[in-house]
């Protein structure tokens, strides 16, 4: 955690809520470090960065590309909004429309735009170690690096393409207003 002045009040709730974020992915917060640096942020401005590192067993790690076959099924799990890549696309096209983050979002009223960008992103870790401890997990995709064109081929072997069917899915309604009101094509989209 970096800040041009450290708030000690600011600390100990971004601590509580990463712990809280540890607690729901089943892994532990390590350690917990604080810099004060002035003239890096703005005055109300701060960083927070991390990382995880996860263990598998050595005899069975993903993906089991030889297990893959035609027919399989992929699950996508749901998004609970932005996530790192799709900020920086929103970003750049909010400021140059003059968008206000302190505005009633344009798809839900009761909630800002900033409050709805800063639902905190969702964790996997459960259902997808729920998975694997079932045998049902052949591979696992980080959709964020990448987007949906890159993470899958990734896992997959060379002779499968994957087959997905966009029109089934729900898009969530941020994700629909920024494809509107930024003209934002469905290939860039899936791309973030």
């Amino acid at each position: 955690f970096s800040a041009p002045k450290l708030d000690a009040h600011q600390v100990v709730s971004v601590n509580q809520g990463i712990a809280e974020a540890c607690t729901e992915a089943g892994c532990m917060l390590l350690g917990s470090k604080t810099a004060e640096m002035p003239g890096i942020f703005t005055a109300s401005g701060f960083d927070v960065t991390g990382f995880a590192v996860g263990v598998a067993e050595r005899s069975s790690p993903l993906p089991h590309r030889d297990r893959m076959c035609s027919g399989d099924v992929i699950i996508g799990l749901p998004s609970s909004g932005l996530h790192s890549n799709g900020f920086s696309l929103l970003r750049s096209s909010a400021e140059a429309a003059g968008v206000k983050y302190r505005a009633a979002a344009p798809f839900d009223p009761t909630r800002t735009l900033g409050e709805v960008l800063l639902t905190p992103s969702r964790i996997y870790s459960k259902p997808v170690v729920a998975l694997a401890r079932a045998g049902k997990l052949k591979g696992a995709a980080p959709i964020a690096s990448g987007g949906l064109k890159q993470g899958i081929p990734r896992i997959l072997p060379q002779e499968l393409k994957a087959h997905l069917k966009a029109e089934k899915w729900e898009l969530p309604a941020v994700f629909r207003w920024i494809a509107w009101k930024f003209g934002i094509p469905c290939h860039e989209m899936v791309a973030t």
